[in-house]
């Protein structure tokens, strides 16, 4: 439901796009390639990946344009609006990415998500409850996860009848006016974007803010079905923290290390964006030895494979949060790689690394914090092995069954 969420937004947001502006035809803006023109070169090499995202970022840092924009402004006139994640590298993408960064996403307001993540997951729990004892999880997770970024995004007073609207895509197009408050006319990102850009932004926020994170939360949840040991650590550690995790961001962070670990193993084996892309010119693609073509590259490192990338993990098909912990082979590890070395990248790296990490870290760890506190989770039939973790590749790597499990209420000591 996720997906079709975000792919409901981007086309309310194309159709106030087209409406504003009318159908008309016309040629791409000058430069533009079809994406037929594109040499596809794939990247599961670490090294290689350090090589173009980190080292050699001024020339890797642009991304291909995505289908629906180029359908955008085919339509119209060789126009279209730029959001963060498609903006070519430049003063737009800088004062885009400045502004997120010192507002919504600044590491100082984290905490103040407390009251929503709480709301949320007491949501989450009670609806959990009120089908027991087995349950289909995806639709409650992105329900809850959902309702905290579009808060976020639009202020906390949006009732629940809004939300769903928003996430049935059923609502007319009006739904997206919402985003009616305009920079100040001196501000450097009044005088770079107009109606478009915002209009993309926030679809941006609300699909990247609330699939990955639900995506990422139904892996965990599968991981710690199949190994009732993580499970139990996992419930112990979130016990003695006295069961109160939403209401302290700073104990998410930095108090509950094993946490952490299993989010951080979910991410290596499974990290929600499958691809890093960049379209590359030509005379750029020598930074990674590949010659003979004069076609622009589309770059495409795979994000899965370097997260099981034989010669940096250990049984990398294994899910073993213990790694990340002190004396773990991955012990300095996080969600983003260091300046030295590519380990695992769910996040990025580069110029272009995801602003949203610290929120997203924040939700995913919330979440499964309460929903391990609160039940018991076990596969949805009794003598079942577990659970299926085959992937799906879409725009979110998703799982290809969704997740079912037998909950049970944990009694929990005083």
């Amino acid at each position: 439901m996720e997906l079709l969420v975000l792919l409901a937004l981007v086309f309310l947001g194309l159709s106030v796009l087209i409406r504003r502006r009318g159908c008309h035809t016309g040629v791409r803006r000058a430069g533009a390639l079809a994406p037929a023109a594109l040499v596809i070169q794939n990247i599961v090499d670490p090294a290689a990946a350090q090589c173009m995202l980190v080292e050699n970022a001024d020339h890797f840092s642009n991304r291909p344009a995505p289908p629906f924009l180029v359908a955008l402004e085919k339509s119209n006139g060789g126009q279209r609006g730029d959001g963060l994640t498609s903006v070519p590298y430049g003063p737009l993408w800088s004062a885009l990415r400045r502004n997120l960064m010192a507002e919504a996403l600044h590491p100082s307001r984290l905490g103040h998500i407390a009251p929503l993540q709480r709301e949320a997951t007491q949501g989450l729990i009670a609806a959990l409850g009120k089908e027991l004892p087995v349950v289909s999880v995806r639709e409650h997770l992105s329900a809850a996860v959902f309702s905290v970024v579009a808060r976020l995004c639009f202020g906390d007073d949006i009732d629940e009848g809004y939300l769903r609207a928003m996430r049935c895509g059923i609502r007319d197009i009006q739904l997206i006016a919402v985003v009616e408050a305009k920079p100040s006319s001196g501000s450097m990102l009044a005088k770079l974007t107009g109606d478009d850009e915002l209009v993309l932004l926030v679809l941006e926020f609300l699909g990247a803010g609330a699939g990955t994170v639900a995506a990422c939360l139904e892996w965990t949840l599968a991981h710690v079905v199949n190994d009732q040991e993580v499970q139990e650590k996992l419930s112990d550690e979130v016990q003695s923290a006295g069961g109160t995790v939403v209401s302290s961001s700073r104990s998410l962070i930095h108090g509950m290390p094993y946490l952490n670990a299993v989010v951080l193993e979910s991410l290596r084996m499974h990290p929600t964006v499958p691809f890093i892309q960049r379209h590359v010119h030509a005379d750029a693609a020598g930074f990674l030895g590949v010659g003979g073509t004069t076609s622009d590259l589309l770059m495409q490192v795979s994000v899965g494979a370097i997260g099981r990338y034989t010669k940096t993990w250990t049984d990398p098909d294994e899910f073993r949060p213990e790694r990340f912990l002190p004396g773990g082979e991955a012990e300095d590890v996080g969600p983003l790689p260091g300046p030295k070395e590519i380990r695992m990248v769910p996040f990025g790296t580069g110029h272009r690394f995801c602003p949203g990490v610290g929120l997203a870290m924040m939700n995913i760890k919330c979440f499964l914090a309460a929903l391990v506190h609160e039940f018991h989770w076990k596969p949805p039939t009794v003598g079942c092995a577990g659970v299926d973790v085959t992937e799906l590749n879409t725009f979110v790597k998703g799982m290809k069954t969704p997740l079912s499990v037998r909950l049970t209420r944990r009694t929990l000591s005083s």
